[in-house]
């Protein structure tokens, strides 16, 4: 698994570790609670992008953005640094509310679709958005609120 930061490109996080599939959002879910995520820490948002291959299998992930307790300011400016950075191609954005509901605000859905344009004029494709609450968890694809 490889851990990306703005300031160096690339920063092995474990090396020889066998990839972590993330073909559905409950694989990306898991894999972003177990190394992304620090359990003490979920009452305030946090936002990562998850970097997966055209296989769907975990290549890294970049911690984008931390916010307060009912809100995190993710830039796509940042974001897309951080793609081009990674050598990534595809991205799936991940966070959490805090409130424990998962379901997508507003502000949400006006921040995915600016970061998969964003993407896009960059060549890249955002997967998926996954926003993680209490024991559950949206996905804007399985949804149909984002392709």
């Amino acid at each position: 698994m490889k851990y990306y930061t703005l300031n160096i490109t690339r920063t092995l996080l474990r090396e020889g570790e066998t990839a972590y599939p993330a073909d559905n959002p409950k694989a990306a879910v898991d894999y972003a609670l177990e190394y992304c995520f620090d359990k003490n820490d979920l009452w305030k948002e946090h936002a990562y992008l998850i970097f997966v291959d055209k296989n769907c299998l975990i290549e890294g992930h970049y911690h984008l953005a931390t916010g307060g307790t009912d809100s995190v300011v993710m830039d796509k400016r940042v974001a897309c640094i951080a793609m081009l950075g990674a050598n990534a191609q595809n991205a799936i954005l991940i966070h959490n509310h805090p409130s424990g509901d998962p379901r997508p605000g507003q502000s949400d859905i006006k921040r995915t679709e600016e970061i998969a344009n964003a993407f896009r004029a960059i060549g890249c494709n955002l997967v998926d958005h996954i926003i993680i609450g209490d024991d559950k968890f949206f996905s804007f694809h399985e949804e149909k609120l984002y392709d």
